[in-house]
């Protein structure tokens, strides 16, 4: 096997890009080219392929299913985001009607995980009856991007892809029913807000928190 002992210098690094890998093995992204140290990792890869190949590579058992009850090595994660009604608005009257991220996570390389709780509130404002329309709540994941800024796609995760009533408080978070929403590797958990352009609320803030565990695969 043949590696580059000298790694690219900054200015030279080409741009980032994915690669595929077989099902069932995380991917490891390369943003820098090739040098000394992926390609080791490369070596050390290909090994993995072909023990996974050879059913000699096993997944590590959990006593209970680690997305019903965290595992002793899980994660817990609980991001939480307030965003101004003005981040909705246009000019004079009215809003922009248009699907705005307000909260991003990624889960790790190498991790699962399950969102077991939801907060989607707005507090503070005037104006929002429940189930009208005027705020709708969409929560996304299992997604790849093409490059580190693109932040759009994704799938809509069960019963969260238009949620038009507020759920939950930073003090009771809403609990997600049917045993959580899972996510996977290298997935980006996207939290939309879309006040529509006729909404006559007013003032306040959108509070959105999820919150869940990660495990190691």
């Amino acid at each position: 096997m043949s590696i580059n002992s000298n790694p690219l210098p900054v200015q030279n690094m080409p741009p980032y890009h994915f690669r595929t890998y077989p099902k069932g093995l995380m991917p490891r992204c390369r943003p820098y080219g090739a040098n000394l140290y992926d390609d080791c990792l490369d070596a050390e890869y290909k090994d993995y392929v072909r023990f996974y190949n050879e059913g000699r590579l096993k997944r590590k058992e959990y006593l209970s299913a680690p997305w019903v009850s965290m595992p002793p090595e899980g994660r817990r994660f609980r991001p939480i985001r307030s965003t101004p009604l003005t981040a909705f608005q246009v000019p004079g009257p009215g809003f922009n009607a248009v699907d705005t991220v307000v909260l991003q996570e990624r889960v790790p390389l190498g991790y699962d995980g399950v969102i077991s709780d939801v907060v989607f509130n707005y507090l503070g404002g005037s104006g929002f009856d429940e189930g009208s329309g005027e705020i709708t709540w969409r929560l996304a994941a299992d997604y790849l991007p093409t490059s580190p800024t693109d932040a759009t796609g994704g799938r809509y995760l069960r019963d969260m892809g238009a949620v038009i009533t507020s759920l939950g408080s930073l003090t009771q978070p809403s609990p997600v029913p049917r045993g959580g929403l899972r996510v996977y590797s290298w997935d980006l958990i996207t939290v939309y807000i879309n006040v529509s352009a006729a909404a006559t609320i007013a003032g306040g803030n959108m509070i959105t928190s999820i919150s869940g565990w990660y495990w190691p695969r």
